[in-house]
């Protein structure tokens, strides 16, 4: 693989994520992004390295495109980390969501897709 290929850089982010070296991660995703905006996982890696960050805006933003790839049905998973990153605690299938096709909106402020969830209420 090359340099320039969007999986090949995706996957050297992983590499850093594994070893603990979040930013250096964080710079691959980009730089796979880069390449192919389109790139489910290295837009879901990217978010949870940026939430890892205490970027919660930025990862948003990327998991919301990730979700505009890829209506369907999901399960959410919850975590609790430390500071250093190993989880402390882990709820598997806290909720059941799905993602539905786009919602018809003029307005800039309306989601691209419609959630239905049926854990916790959604805002």
């Amino acid at each position: 693989m090359e340099g320039d290929d969007a999986q090949f850089r995706h996957n050297l982010g992983l590499v850093f994520a594994m070893q603990g070296r979040t930013d250096e991660a964080i710079r691959e995703y980009e730089a796979s992004l880069r390449l192919d905006p389109d790139h489910y996982l290295a837009l879901v890696h990217l978010a949870e390295a940026l939430g890892s960050r205490g970027r919660f805006p930025e990862a948003e933003a990327h998991l919301r495109h990730a979700l505009e790839l890829a209506p369907g049905d999901y399960q959410l998973d919850a975590a609790v980390h430390r500071t250093d990153g190993l989880a402390y605690d882990y709820w598997c299938d806290a909720a059941r969501i799905r993602v539905t096709s786009a919602v018809e909106w003029p307005g800039i402020w309306a989601p691209r897709h419609r959630w239905e969830g049926d854990g916790p209420q959604w805002e």
